[in-house]
Parts: structure tokens; sequence; C-alpha cells
């Protein structure tokens, strides 16, 4: 699956290069609890290959770690590093910042009927 890069202003400015919009997709998928490659193909739409090879390149990043799933251990389980817990909080302030500027730029009446749409 090949996507665009992340804004190099968000991506270098702030130490991340190399992330890609797809790799949101799979931090958003981790957040909480962790998840198997098999959960994240299924998140993301691709195949388990594929997913795995994203899975592979944030491990190699330092973004997430593969362990043992605690209620089977035969599942390998993806969780964010303290690094990708780090940029999950970086762009959800974007993101906030991002909405705030066109809040501003719009007004509020719009900018909930933008939310509306998108919901």
């Amino acid at each position: 699956m090949r996507t665009a890069p992340v804004p190099e202003p968000f991506a270098t400015h702030n130490g991340h290069s190399g992330l890609r919009p797809v790799h949101g997709l799979v931090f958003a998928r981790t957040a909480s609890a962790g998840a198997t490659v098999n959960e994240i193909a299924a998140h993301l739409g691709v195949t388990k290959q594929s997913a795995a090879a994203i899975v592979e390149t944030l491990e190699n990043q330092g973004y997430v770690t593969r362990g043992p799933r605690p209620t089977d251990r035969r599942a390998r389980l993806v969780q964010l590093t303290g690094r990708g817990r780090a940029v999950t909080r970086l762009a959800a302030r974007s993101a906030a910042d991002v909405a705030a500027d066109l809040e501003r730029d719009i007004g509020h009446d719009a900018m909930a009927t933008v939310i509306g749409a998108l919901q």
C-alpha cells in the first residue's frame, strides 16, 4: 500500500520523519489495548501481509512493539511504545490546532455544519 507522506512541517519539525497517514491509522487501532496484525489488517482493509509490513516498519522506527497477547500466548500483540504514544499526542494536538484555525476562519456555525457533515 502506497500512501503520501505526512506533511513535512509536522513530521520533520517534530522529529518524526518517515511517517505516512496509514501509520496514524495503526496508531489509532493500537492506542488503547493493542491489536494483532490480523485486527490491524481488518481495520485498514488490507491483507495480513501488508499489515505485517506496515507494523514491521513502525517497529523498526521504534513506534510499536510486538509481544505475546496475555489472553492468547500464540497471538502477537502490537502495542505503542512511548515514542508511539508521543507522536499520537502530537498528532492530536496538531489536529486540534487545525480545527481551531478553521473555526476562526469560517465561524462557529459553519464549523458545526462541517463537523455534522463529517459524522
